[in-house]
């Protein structure tokens, strides 16, 4: 599925990058897509426009945008740390 580009949005991964960065890298990737979703819905209700426009799906043990989770497999292990 292409990505739709809307005006005022950000690539998902734009997003999950900057996230990674304030938190100096010490952020699980399940812990980077749940502030993804969480900023995605501030900027919803402050802004009244979508942050990035990437799909949100509801998984198991939460929310989780499947671009942001294949970026973050890359990089990391998809299992949470003891």
């Amino acid at each position: 599925m292409a990505r739709q580009v809307h005006e005022g949005t950000t690539p998902v991964v734009v997003v999950g990058d900057y996230i990674t960065g304030l938190g100096g890298g010490v952020f699980t990737m399940f812990q980077v897509l749940k502030m993804a979703f969480l900023s995605h819905g501030y900027t919803l209700a402050i802004r009244g426009r979508p942050l990035f426009v990437e799909e949100i799906q509801a998984w198991r043990y939460g929310p989780v945008i499947p671009a942001l989770y294949n970026a973050c497999l890359l990089y990391t292990s998809p299992s949470p740390r003891d």
